[in-house]
């Protein structure tokens, strides 16, 4: 079980698989462009078993072989505060909700796919036959980067969160 404290609210947060919402996975769009269209290296390969198709173990490959496009972020089941993780797992950045900008201000910017855990760990566990993703996979929601200092998030085109960067203390 994995803990820390929220960058925003100071709330203790404890995740151990439950409850849904706590960590995700953003990916820029072009680098999951990339990872879908990629086949992965069958000395990776494990075998379900009684069947012939090899497992891909996203833990193994995507998030080695894309170390820079995967990025963790844990939300706070409290203040709903997001925090993305570095390569060693301390928090690097955080944002914290605001109320919705007009809809002018949210053009352009870095746009990423969005993995809630359940969603992710279901890429990770499944079989590709034919060592790629499927298309099928889709993501949890979209996010939208702006100016390094304000993340949309929406789902089925509808803007459904939005955040704002905080600073954030180096942990000790």
């Amino acid at each position: 079980m994995a803990s820390l404290q929220c960058s925003h609210c100071k709330a203790g947060i404890r995740y151990h698989g439950e409850p849904e919402g706590i960590e995700y996975v953003f990916i820029k769009e072009m680098d999951w462009d990339r990872i879908i269209s990629s086949r992965f290296d069958p000395l990776n390969k494990r075998y379900l078993e009684g069947s012939a198709s090899p497992m891909l173990f996203q833990t193994d490959t995507i998030e080695i072989e894309f170390e820079s496009s995967v990025h963790k972020a844990w939300k706070c089941p409290k203040c709903k505060a997001l925090m993305f993780f570095d390569k060693n797992g301390k928090v690097a950045e955080a944002y914290k909700t605001v109320l919705r900008r007009e809809a002018g201000d949210s053009e352009g910017g870095c746009r990423y796919v969005v993995f809630d855990d359940y969603s992710w760990d279901n890429i990770t566990e499944s079989a590709f036959p034919d060592w790629m993703i499927d298309k099928k996979f889709t993501p949890t929601a979209f996010a939208q980067l702006i100016d390094s200092n304000y993340l949309i998030i929406s789902r089925n085109g509808v803007i459904i969160e939005q955040y704002e960067r905080i600073e954030t203390l180096p942990e000790t």
